[in-house]
């Protein structure tokens, strides 16, 4: 799950070069992150407000169309190991280990959750699982959208509709 929040930044169909979401985000004054808790993974961005339709057709890319690229997956996965590794030192991420190993190893929440170099290498392909991760957990079924902006609750609705139905057509052509 962590290694696919990673994989999803980095291009889409509908705007394939990698890091063009941050990019416009920081053209148009606004930031991005993700995280994977326990059970889910959340993905946030601000912008400007004058840029949230265009930045909502971006967002949307990430779910419908993700390149999730093989020649990515070796970078990727050696950001999620420095996070991990990063993390060792890390008291409370320690104590949270250890109560994981207290719980009952057929249990999901003993599971170690973060991914390094050795995690991610275990299996297949990389890019493999991540793809089969993607089309098994991101579902249109699965997922809630929040969106908050400055229009009433029916416009931004119309928004986030609006934005599908043109990523359904074509990328936004933005001026530079």
């Amino acid at each position: 799950a962590h290694f696919t929040e990673h994989m999803m930044f980095l291009g889409t169909a509908f705007e394939p070069e990698e890091g063009a979401f941050k990019a416009f985000l920081q053209r148009h004054g606004g930031t991005s992150n993700a995280f994977t808790g326990m059970e889910s993974t959340g993905y946030h961005f601000s912008v400007v407000h004058d840029a949230l339709p265009e930045a909502l057709a971006r967002f949307a890319a990430f779910f419908t169309c993700p390149l999730l690229r093989a020649s990515s997956c070796a970078r990727e996965m050696n950001a999620v190991d420095s996070e991990y590794r990063r993390n060792l030192q890390d008291d409370s991420r320690r104590l949270f280990q250890l109560v994981k190993s207290t719980a009952s190893h057929d249990h999901p929440f003993s599971k170690f959750s973060t991914g390094c170099l050795d995690t991610l290498s275990a299996a297949q392909e990389p890019a493999e699982a991540v793809r089969a991760f993607y089309e098994r957990h991101y579902l249109a079924g699965a997922m809630q959208l929040c969106v908050i902006g400055r229009e009433p609750l029916d416009q931004l609705e119309a928004l986030v509709l609006a934005s599908l139905a043109e990523l359904r057509v074509s990328p936004p052509a933005e001026a530079s």
